[in-house]
């Protein structure tokens, strides 16, 4: 691992310039993409996918954000020899407009930095077609095990976890079961 300087890629018409204000740690993926398991993201990358900040600027073509809005972005256009592992932990992000989601003022810049995580499990809950009644088993309460139970949760279905540490199973009694 190592902090270095990178220059920025160009602003393209329908891209952001987003400054960071936080970005999230996933000890799944980035443990991947450090320890060589991810192999679709050769060194020297930047990893980080959980990047959130303020509007600095937009391109020409940018309707949809605004210079000033809090965002969650995800990701920065790379310039080469770096390879593009999503690149979140970066000081100054560049990328496409559509990639951006609004952060609403009363949501805290640390809970914004983890919202790829929810959307992560969002995502597993839209994928199995959960719905009312079902009956959902979860394997490990890590963070996305865990917000993936709430999400099933809140479309009424039944869920059980299973978790080896009891503070995650303790968790999942008050918040998940």
């Amino acid at each position: 691992m190592r902090v270095d300087e990178m220059p920025l890629a160009p602003l393209r018409r329908t891209d952001v310039r987003v400054r960071t204000h936080y970005s999230g740690i996933s000890v799944g993926t980035e443990r991947w993409l450090i320890t060589g398991q991810r192999t679709d993201a050769p060194f020297p990358t930047i990893t980080g996918y959980q990047n959130c900040g303020v509007v600095e600027e937009v391109g020409s073509m940018v309707k949809s954000v605004v210079v000033g809005e809090r965002v969650s972005v995800g990701t920065t256009r790379v310039v080469p020899p770096i390879h593009q592992g999503w690149a979140g932990h970066v000081e100054t992000v560049i990328a496409d407009a559509g990639l951006v989601v609004g952060i609403p003022d009363a949501v805290s810049w640390e809970s914004a930095a983890l919202e790829r995580l929810a959307a992560v499990g969002l995502r597993g809950v839209r994928m199995a077609n959960i719905r009312y009644g079902d009956n959902v088993v979860i394997i490990g309460q890590g963070m996305i095990g865990h917000l993936l139970g709430q999400i099933c949760r809140s479309w009424d279905a039944n869920v059980v976890v299973a978790e080896r540490l009891s503070m995650r199973r303790h968790l999942s009694r008050q918040w998940v079961t």
